[in-house]
Parts: structure tokens; C-alpha cells; sequence
């Protein structure tokens, strides 16, 4: 019982620095978010095996929780990630990133820097559209493609055009072009 509670326990604080080192992540790694995204996940379980004595329930919590984190995982759309860009010489992609945020749709176009396990993506995206309530956003990425080494030229549906520019280092643009995303700070032009 006593090894029993001292494996969950040590279970429990490397989910806890996975998750907060995938939620911190000041190195914009790609696979470290996604790693601490499923720690969280994770997370109850290892909760549950230290609180829980009886071996019957210990086990009833391992099927909910790795059953719960499966069913998540075939559900994950392998389509929410598109890469739609690269640069000539392939160091840099444009990437649609498609996520659900409980009002609707959110869709960010981000600059990646490919490199396996240490790929880098941007905190922050070229754009940001957003449909609320199922209502689509007033104006969408129609096409985008590199214009420079550091540039991205991005067409909305309602035909503007828009050079961004980006970090070479972190990927980050000098601009995030704002539809119904409400997202603040410097930097940021809203459109709609």
C-alpha cells in the first residue's frame, strides 16, 4: 500500500510539471503543449489512485479516466492542424489551426518553424476569426503565401490584403489581424 501510494504520488508531480511546463512553454514548442495537454488529462487519475484505498475503485477510476482520454483522442480531428503554406526554402509553414472554444469555431493562422520534436509555433497568431453562435466571422483568410524570408501576405474573403511580418527566431508576428477574437494588447488591428 505504502510503494502503492508513493508511485502515485511521484506519478502526480511529473503530470504536474508536464502540464505546466506544456502550459508555460516559453520555448513555443509544439509537442510540449500537446504533452501537457494530455498530462492534464492524466491528471485525475493519478489524483484518484492516491485518495481512493479501496483497490476496486482505484480501478474503476483508471477505465473512466483512460477511457474518457481515449474517446478524446480518436475524436481529435487530425484536420484541425493544415498546413496551407511553406517558405522557398521549407525553415518556415503557414498553419491553419481550428479549435472549439464552447461559442463556436476559432480559427488561427500561425507561423511554424517545422523541425520534428523541436518544431516552434507562434503564441500569437497572423489571424484570428472566430464564428460566434455558429454565425460565420464577417471575413476569412481567402489565400495566403510568403512575400519575403520574414513576410506573409494574407487575402481576406472581402478581398484586403495584408503583409505581416514575423520574427525569424520566434515566429512571431509584428501584427495579429483581430475578427471577433477580442483579443488585446499591442500589436493587434481588429477587423471587425
Amino acid at each position: 500500500m505504502r510503494r502503492l501510494f508513493t508511485a502515485s504520488g511521484g506519478f502526480v508531480m511529473v503530470l504536474l510539471v508536464v502540464a505546466l511546463a506544456g502550459w508555460w512553454n516559453p520555448w513555443n514548442l509544439v509537442r510540449l503543449r500537446q504533452i501537457g495537454e494530455w498530462a492534464l488529462w492524466l491528471l485525475p487519475l493519478g489524483v484518484g489512485l492516491l485518495l481512493l484505498r479501496r483497490a476496486r475503485w482505484r480501478l474503476l477510476l483508471a477505465v473512466v479516466v483512460l477511457g474518457a482520454a481515449g474517446v478524446a483522442w480518436l475524436f481529435d480531428e487530425p484536420g484541425k492542424r493544415t498546413v496551407v503554406g511553406s517558405s522557398t526554402d521549407g525553415r518556415y509553414q503557414i498553419v491553419v489551426v481550428k479549435s472549439g472554444d464552447g461559442l463556436g469555431e476559432r480559427q488561427e493562422v500561425k507561423v511554424v518553424r517545422p523541425a520534428g520534436w523541436d518544431t516552434r509555433e507562434s503564441q500569437r497568431p497572423l489571424l484570428c476569426a472566430r464564428a460566434e453562435f455558429n454565425d460565420a466571422p464577417p471575413m476569412q483568410y481567402a489565400a495566403m503565401a510568403f512575400t519575403g524570408p520574414y513576410e506573409v501576405e494574407l487575402t481576406l474573403t472581402d478581398g484586403a490584403r495584408h503583409r505581416i511580418g514575423f520574427d525569424p527566431r520566434t515566429a512571431e508576428p509584428k501584427l495579429t489581424l483581430d475578427v471577433w477574437c477580442h483579443l488585446k494588447g499591442a500589436g493587434v488591428r481588429s477587423l471587425a
